[in-house]
């Protein structure tokens, strides 16, 4: 994950100009976690293309998986919410969609704790979680 996070996502998102949003969580300058997130079209059933965000990355540092907050809340859990709020805040779609490793259960499960719980196959490897969210 560290490698993708360094060859792909900081790259993409200090392109100029970039969709794609990152946010990162430090901690006494270190960095902890990182999320990002950018649009992306999907086509419904009758061939009309609409907007939706995709949660490109949820990330915690090797030493901070696992941690919890004082409140008992995952640090991952605290990322996607920050994440979600942010793309809401945004205000492009109410349409947020993730792609996750079919064998990879605990991304799934932090997916599905945070709301986005429709799956479908995205391709042999790997499903799309879809959730539909509003403000709170």
């Amino acid at each position: 994950m560290e490698e993708y996070v360094r060859e792909k996502i900081l790259p993409a998102a200090l392109d100029k100009p970039t969709n794609l949003r990152l946010l990162v969580a430090l901690e006494d300058d270190r960095l902890v976690g990182c999320a990002a997130h950018r649009p992306e079209g999907l086509m419904r059933g009758s061939g009309e293309l609409f907007l939706a965000m995709r949660l490109q990355l949820v990330a915690v540092g090797i030493e901070d998986q696992g941690r919890k907050g004082s409140d008992g809340t995952k640090f991952s859990d605290t990322l996607v919410k920050a994440a979600l709020a942010d793309i809401l805040d945004i205000g492009l779609s109410r349409v947020i969609t993730a792609i996750a490793a079919r064998d990879n259960l605990r991304s799934i499960a932090l997916c599905e704790r945070n709301g986005l719980r429709s799956q479908v196959e995205f391709d042999a490897a790997h499903i799309r979680l879809t959730g539909n969210f509003v403000r709170e």
